[in-house]
């Protein structure tokens, strides 16, 4: 329960309105990963395959939760507190961990629960974590460490049931190997990471062996066995995923084709983990953000690589020689830490340096802080070791709560990134959009500008730019900067929609639809241009066509509140007013600030003679938006015409 309760305390300051970065689009914020039914059938359809289904399975839920609730589906705050329970249950495993282990080492003492719970505790209020905690989409890797440690644990309870022959039961034992395969195949199928689960048990192993030179004899040919099995299984799984290379023996990058080499990716991969160690040691937040600038290696002796190298043989070296010393935690903090990591050092990614790739990793810091204030306990008793521990979780919690502020929106989020790194192209657009959706359109413009100035060529600050300048009114101005993406990047739907929307505000009906099927075309899931485009073509008569357009885009997005809204519009000048006042009501129930909603929703229920129902939907929306002015006229000339209507004495 103090657990919980922490990691409540830790992240009652992080909700925020609306999902952001990767968490919406695609990831989050789309019918087929909410889909409960589709999320099941592909989770056992394919089940050795990396599409994450296990977390997909969880954003479902969520969603079906918020439903349930009466609450929008894609409602943030189910989400975030979703994800703070996994955390919290994260913690209450590493207190397990923590524990059994020690009592595995120290079996003649009880069984600690002082430090394991100060331990954990700083496990939940590492501000590190927030990335992976308030960022929702990292709900991935919290859940794919649920898992994992679920199965260290189990093959811990295995062990120790197969070392006491008066335990040993072979259905039992049977059980709990079932369950530990079945641990690394949740973890897997929730992020990918969750492949080293074999590796860390080897690790594991040779760490409570290793003090016994007989012991350690009689391991190591199933060391070698077993790490053979481990890299035959990341090369078939490369293989499968189609990263592998068998020709010629070398692993494909994992994305764009512009990603780095393997051998270069790895050397700056070196350079990332030094920084990785320091945040989990000294989590200062002038050190974090959203979206670090980090150079890439391009040799051995360039940017420290060589001594980042070095470093790491040190450390992987102390950690060998502590496992034969008796500091077994410690030799076993340092080698999880290594592998939990080795999949981002071996597989060239776009993303170099991300905070939330040390989730898991950081239980390894736990581990080596555990064998420091173990020792220090011992020595000096729990007294001075718990007040130091209290003072560094106090700290962190601190910590956690000043940095989760830049997880309250958005643009909290990349004006931290863009003040941090002010020549990353990436944190400035996406601030600019953030401003742009708060209808700050000047400092949005700034932000695009300054982006363009460090890459002339992005598509995105282009396309930006001219949709911050299409809102000011200045469409001649902002065509030009469509184009230019376009030139850039001709299938790019997002600047063939605004480009669309823009060719529609100056009447050109036709060249709009052009832009709009080839978006499409590029991208045929893409709801908005499925919506924008039924808008048009209504404007055009072509109800037919308009009503299937966005019939497509509200079964790509049932929360697409504009989306229900145009068609209702649509609806009505069909005379199909009871399907217009449900689509209007669905509109609201997913945005209730929806002014514009409830101003139609009240003409649609006049016209059918529910005038007093009419005249509560125009007074919320005056009480949303009290200058609306066609809001106000509607309402005094209906409450007019009611007041000069027949009263029942007459």
């Amino acid at each position: 329960m103090l657990l919980i309760g922490l990691s409540a305390l830790a992240y009652i300051n992080a909700g925020h309105a609306e999902f952001f970065f990767d968490s919406a689009g695609t990831l989050i914020a789309n019918p087929r990963t909410v889909d409960l039914r589709g999320t099941l059938q592909r989770l056992w359809r394919a089940p050795f395959s990396a599409d994450e289904q296990v977390s997909h399975l969880t954003f479902a839920l969520s969603y079906a939760l918020n439903r349930a609730l009466g609450r929008p589906g894609f409602e943030v705050a189910g989400f975030l507190v979703f994800n703070v329970l996994l955390h919290a249950l994260n913690g209450c495993l590493v207190y397990v961990l923590l524990r059994s282990l020690s009592h595995i080492l120290w079996p003649d003492r009880p069984r600690p629960v002082l430090l394991p719970l100060l331990l954990a505790g700083l496990f939940v209020v590492h501000p590190l974590h927030a990335s992976s905690v308030a960022y929702i989409a990292q709900r991935r890797g919290v859940l794919a460490a649920t898992f994992y440690l679920l199965g260290v644990l189990s093959y811990l309870r295995l062990r120790s049931r197969w070392r006491r022959p008066a335990r040993r039961s072979a259905g039992r034992s049977a059980l709990l190997a079932v369950t530990v395969a079945l641990c690394g195949w949740l973890s897997f199928r929730s992020k990918s990471m969750g492949l080293t689960l074999p590796a860390t048990l080897l690790a594991l192993e040779f760490c409570l062996r290793a003090p016994d030179r007989a012991a350690l004899r009689n391991y190591l040919r199933y060391l070698v066995s077993g790490a053979v099995f481990c890299v035959l299984g990341m090369l078939v799984f490369l293989w499968a995923q189609g990263l592998l290379d068998p020709a010629h023996l070398r692993i494909r990058p994992h994305g764009q084709a512009e990603i780095q080499a393997p051998g270069l990716h790895f050397l700056t991969e070196c350079r990332v983990f030094v920084h990785y160690w320091k945040l989990l040691l000294l989590p200062a937040p002038q050190w974090m953000s959203i979206d670090h600038d980090f150079a890439a290696s391009r040799g051995l002796l360039e940017g420290g690589t060589l001594l980042a190298m070095v470093f790491h043989a040190l450390l992987l070296t102390l950690g060998i020689l502590a496992a034969r010393r008796r500091y077994t935690l410690a030799a076993l903090g340092i080698l999880w830490f290594y592998l939990t990591l080795l999949p981002y050092a071996l597989v060239p990614q776009s993303e170099l340096f991300v905070e939330y790739k040390t989730y898991l990793a950081s239980v390894g810091v736990v581990l080596i802080l555990a064998e420091l204030m173990t020792r220090w306990a011992m020595r000096s008793g729990q007294t001075p070791c718990a007040a130091a521990g209290v003072l560094v979780a106090a700290t962190l919690l601190g910590t956690t709560l000043y940095r989760n502020r830049v997880y309250q929106s958005d643009i909290n989020l990349w004006a931290d990134a863009a003040a941090k790194y002010p020549q990353r192209v990436r944190p400035r657009v996406n601030l600019g959009t953030a401003l742009l959706g708060q209808g700050r359109l000047d400092q949005a413009i700034g932000q695009f500008n300054a982006a363009l100035q460090i890459t002339p060529n992005s598509y995105t600050a282009s396309t930006g730019l001219g949709l911050a300048l299409a809102e000011q009114g200045r469409l001649d101005e902002a065509r030009p900067y469509y184009e230019a993406a376009l030139a850039v990047k001709p299938d790019y739907a997002e600047a063939h929609i605004d480009l669309a929307l823009l060719l529609s505000r100056q009447g050109k009906l036709d060249e709009a639809d052009a832009h709009y099927q080839e978006a499409l075309r590029s991208a045929p899931e893409n709801d908005k241009g499925h919506n924008n485009l039924a808008v048009n073509l209504a404007r055009q008569g072509r109800t037919a066509e308009a009503l299937a357009h966005f019939a497509t885009a509200l079964r790509l997005n049932p929360e697409y509140a504009e989306a229900h809204f145009n068609l209702a519009l649509t609806l009505v000048k069909e005379g199909r007013l009871a399907e217009a006042v449900a689509h209007y009501r669905e509109a609201i129930r997913l945005d209730p600030q929806y002014a514009p909603a409830y101003y139609k929703l009240g003409e649609a229920l006049a016209l059918r003679g529910q005038t007093a129902d009419a005249i509560a939907q125009y007074q919320r929306a005056l009480q949303i938006k009290p200058d609306f002015a066609e809001a106000q006229a509607r309402l005094e000339a209906l409450s007019k015409n009611r007041a000069s209507g027949p009263t029942p004495s007459q």
